[in-house]
């Protein structure tokens, strides 16, 4: 989900800003729609990379128990595709590159480091008490 949070916030500003890729990209026959399509997508699909390297780490240090976890990269696909929907529209309404650090710090740090509040995961209950004391 890293991934594709920091590809639809710094990467995408830098493109648009001051590299004026989205700029070039418009005096070709394709619409701003399909350009935002595309950084999602692309986006989605980094994300889904950079986690099945991870799971292959684990299969290598030999971590994976059962075959079903083949279809982690599957699940990875959805959440790549909302964290860079939503870095992109912040990215779309700045102005200046400081205001990522706001997302970043203040949106996606918060979900990453305390998933209960905005994932719930009621079977999980028992490792909270063991691990609380």
């Amino acid at each position: 989900m890293w991934a594709s949070t920091f590809e639809c916030t710094y990467g995408s500003f830098v493109r648009l800003h001051y590299e004026k890729t989205f700029h070039a990209m418009l005096a070709t026959p394709i619409s701003i729609d399909d350009i935002v399509a595309g950084e999602i997508v692309f986006a989605a699909i980094k994300n889904v990379v950079f986690g099945s390297v991870v799971l292959c780490v684990v299969a290598v240090l030999g971590q994976i128990q059962s075959y079903w976890a083949l279809l982690i990269p599957l699940f990875l696909i959805l959440p790549g595709f909302v964290f860079a929907m939503l870095a992109l529209m912040y990215t779309g309404i700045i102005k200046h590159i400081d205001y990522l650090n706001y997302y970043i710090t203040l949106g996606a740090t918060p979900v990453f480091l305390f998933p209960g509040f905005s994932f719930r995961f009621p079977h999980c209950r028992n490792g909270r008490k063991i691990s609380s004391g």
